[in-house]
């Protein structure tokens, strides 16, 4: 009698995940998971108790994935960083961005929303980006900056940046490669400067 397989969690997150980034979160399902493995959907439901789970799993491995984007070095100024690398995040992983910010955005309470952009992005980013308060990407670009000043260029520039990539991801505008985003991108915060900073 051949022996029983063994699916890991991560075997089933990594199928999962694969699905999501090449067919869009309407194509993720315990069947269709179970199906790219080879096996019965019981493995996946010994390893996730249910379909909350697997997303929330998602969920956080496409928000890191969002992450490493942010993180690399388009520009000097690590606060441009954040908003070209959400662009260029909406354009080359067009279905984990239409996850994010469509399917399963992470809605803010008004309290939430207050705190946020009244200074408390700053704590947002650095938590996200993993880098302490001294390390800080505002620290060493907008120290001349109010928390109220911050938070004002924050919701615009966020509002903005997620526009833009939507109008992008969607093909409401053409492509753009990362040069012409990071030119857009500083014509606009130049702007936002002159407005609240």
């Amino acid at each position: 009698m051949p022996r029983k397989q063994s699916i890991t969690k991560a075997a089933i997150l990594e199928s999962a995940f694969k699905i999501l980034r090449t067919r869009g979160f309407s194509e993720v399902s315990v069947r269709t998971v179970s199906t790219a493995l080879g096996v019965s959907t019981m493995p996946i439901y010994s390893q996730f108790a249910n379909m909350e789970t697997l997303e929330q799993a998602l969920f956080e491995k496409a928000t890191a994935t969002h992450i490493e984007f942010q993180k690399k070095p388009y520009t000097e100024n690590e606060v441009f960083n954040l908003a070209v690398g959400t662009i260029m995040f909406a354009q080359e992983e067009p279905q984990l961005f239409r996850f994010l910010h469509f399917d399963k955005p992470r809605k803010l309470s008004e309290d939430q929303r207050d705190h946020l952009f009244n200074g408390g992005v700053v704590d947002e980013v650095n938590q996200s980006l993993g880098v302490s308060t001294e390390n800080s990407p505002f620290e060493k670009h907008m120290q001349d900056q109010s928390n109220q000043q911050i938070g004002k260029l924050a919701e615009y520039g966020w509002t903005f940046t997620i526009g833009f990539a939507t109008m992008l991801n969607t093909g409401i505008l053409p492509p753009m490669n990362e040069s012409q985003v990071v030119e857009k991108m500083m014509e606009v915060g130049n702007a936002l400067r002159t407005q609240f900073g």
